[in-house]
């Protein structure tokens, strides 16, 4: 669910799945109103890594992830599901930034 305040921030509260992309953790964000197992289905059980939800505050800037999944029996990583949702995303920030070398 979004909810949007007159300053243009919005407050954003889902649920997640963090996965095991070739190696590389791959957070997988829902509707709330989705069940864990659902979408973990899509997945073999080794490559679900974490579950749980996730709140994330202002312009993507505050991300809190908190919780578990009860259907997949996994806990979030706190910390680092955070900091994995937060440069996921920001990962079009940093692809659209110029280089020193750009100029």
């Amino acid at each position: 669910m979004l909810k949007y305040f007159g300053t243009g921030l919005c407050h954003a509260y889902m649920k997640y799945i963090m996965i095991d992309n070739d190696g590389l953790p791959t957070p997988i964000m829902f509707a709330s109103t989705l069940h864990h197992k659902d979408v973990a289905s899509c997945f073999s059980d080794n490559e679900v890594i974490s579950a749980g939800f996730v709140s994330i505050e202002g312009e993507r800037d505050k991300v809190h992830v908190f919780g578990k999944s009860d259907t997949l029996k996994k806990k979030v990583r706190k910390d680092m599901d955070a900091a994995l949702i937060h440069m996921f995303l920001h990962q079009d920030d940093t692809m659209t930034k110029e280089s020193p070398d750009d100029s």
